[in-house]
């Protein structure tokens, strides 16, 4: 297991922020025109190029909330919703959202605020301002208290890096070719990761390869088999471009590698899943990977799994920064039995198991859209507020 003492993102000097004008002025033109176009006449293709651009806002705090917007989560599902006061911004979990069947105890959607958050520290960071975070302090939201650029921030290399990653960051789910990673590249993956209340083991001995694919394919097994699992998936799955750019949320069928289909089919195609293929088909991915992820944490709460959010989104952005793609396989935390399963063969102890991550070297697959921010901003009165962002 390793664990560091500090996991704050850093702050960037003015000049760093100068060298990098150009690309936000370019971000800004681009953004401008591409809000001018109708809404009607954009692909998928270039709604997705859209949404991971730089987007060029109004203000500072709207830009740090954009980029929150593009974290990972359960199902691409997004639950989200922040609210932006002065020098304050708190975001809030958005209960509808959850996918209670694969995780009842919203585990995975405090996971995704965490991500959320990192993003949103990283954006901050990167235009001056230093930050403080409480976790829910009245039992409702993450608050970010930040305090204004200052002309002397320290330089943070680091910082910049993952900010840069934001937006080429994706989930890749196809296969990945089994080239080992390197061992300086993986102490770097390990290190940005950890903090002082987040474990990581990263696993890439055949053996426990095969150990954790054998789990997996155990717990696919278990949730393919089960039909509520099945509806809850058909729920967030974008079978073709139409669905996907209407509700700009869940499980592209591209983005899975797979080919679009009418509902209909696709709704016929799940309703006849073989569980065995597709358990098998997860063990397999799961061991042709170049490695593992375990990020572990301390305690088995909502704050811990908020932190195990934030370092899940540094792994993947750490990641990206060295051309190495992620993804989830998290269904042996999501099966009770499989995770305590986990737990022993890999001597956590008191450590829980929160996350999953296959890692590997792999091809450049489809982006996932993001809801706009006209849907998750809020005001004081809990309604959604107008924005000058991405109308796709």
């Amino acid at each position: 297991m390793y664990y560091i003492a500090n996991n704050r993102p850093g702050r960037l000097s003015r000049r760093q922020l100068l060298k990098f004008a150009g690309v936000s002025a370019l971000g800004v033109a681009t953004s401008t025109l591409i809000m001018t176009q109708a809404t009607d006449s954009l692909s998928y293709d270039d709604m997705s190029k859209q949404v991971w651009q730089a987007p060029g806002l109004a203000t500072p705090l709207q830009e740090m909330v954009y980029y929150a917007t593009l974290a990972p989560s359960h199902y691409n599902s997004q639950p989200w919703q922040f609210k932006v006061a002065d020098h304050t911004i708190q975001i809030f979990p958005d209960r509808s959202r959850q996918l209670s069947v694969s995780d009842p105890d919203q585990r995975a959607l405090m996971i995704g605020l965490g991500s959320a958050l990192e993003n949103l520290l990283l954006s901050a960071s990167f235009q001056g301002y230093g930050n403080a975070v409480r976790y829910f302090p009245e039992g409702q939201s993450v608050v970010v208290q930040l305090q204004p650029p200052s002309e002397t921030a320290p330089e943070a290399a680091q910082g910049l890096n993952l900010f840069q990653a934001m937006l080429q960051r994706r989930s890749t789910y196809a296969p990945y070719s089994g080239t080992p990673v390197p061992p300086d590249r993986l102490a770097q993956l390990e290190a940005v990761t950890a903090s002082v209340d987040i474990g990581i083991q990263l696993l890439t001995a055949y053996r426990q390869l095969r150990t954790v694919s054998d789990a997996v394919q155990t717990a696919s097994l278990y949730q393919y088999s089960n039909p509520a699992f099945l509806g809850e998936r058909l729920k967030w799955l974008r079978f073709n471009e139409t669905e996907a750019s209407h509700h700009r949320d869940g499980l592209f069928y591209r983005c899975l590698g797979k080919a679009t289909v009418p509902r209909w089919w696709g709704t016929q195609r799940l309703n006849h899943t073989d569980a065995n293929v597709e358990a098998t088909q997860a063990a397999r991915l799961t061991q042709q990977a170049s490695g593992l992820a375990l990020i572990v944490t301390r305690s088995d709460d909502p704050i811990a799994w908020v932190k195990a959010g934030r370092a899940y989104e540094r792994f993947a952005l750490n990641a990206t920064a060295l051309g190495i793609k992620t993804s989830l396989q998290n269904a042996v935390i999501e099966v009770p039995q499989v995770r305590s399963q986990i737990r022993r063969t890999f001597d956590l102890q008191d450590n829980y198991p929160q996350l999953l991550v296959r890692f590997g070297y792999g091809p450049d697959t489809v982006r996932s859209l993001r809801r706009p921010l006209s849907e998750v901003l809020t005001s004081d009165q809990g309604l959604p507020v107008e924005s000058t962002v991405h109308q796709i």
